[in-house]
């Protein structure tokens, strides 16, 4: 969800009801969670982190390969396979690893989320 509005005088009460409003996923009553989470976004501080401190950037891949080994999956998700990703988690390590792999590239698009949600998932 893009909170265009969010400034630091933003009304976080009408702001967390509107989201709530548009947004089918989340449940009238998670609005205190939600009023929380915009305080956090409104009172956060920006800061870049520098290589200096140790710190990575989320875009930089780890500089360990092993955290990240068998988790890339060159197959593009089709969101009408969940079925068979779902299947794909209940079989030996490498198989679970894919299928997570391909269900987090369904996630990844606002436009699978409502299907994923139909599915359970």
């Amino acid at each position: 969800i893009r909170v265009k509005g969010l400034h630091e005088n933003s009304d976080l009460s009408t702001l967390a009801k509107e989201i709530i409003e548009k947004c089918k996923l989340i449940h009238p009553s998670k609005l205190p969670e939600v009023e929380q989470l915009l305080y956090y976004l409104q009172n956060r501080k920006e800061t870049t982190p520098s290589k200096a401190s140790g710190k990575t950037k989320l875009s930089e891949k780890p500089e360990d390969p092993a955290f990240c080994d068998g988790t890339e999956t060159d197959e593009v998700a089709n969101i009408n396979d969940v079925d068979e990703y779902l299947e794909m988690l209940y079989e030996e390590l490498p198989e679970k690893v894919k299928g997570c792999a391909l269900l987090l590239q369904l996630a990844r698009n606002p436009d699978n989320l409502e299907e994923l949600f139909q599915n359970g998932l």
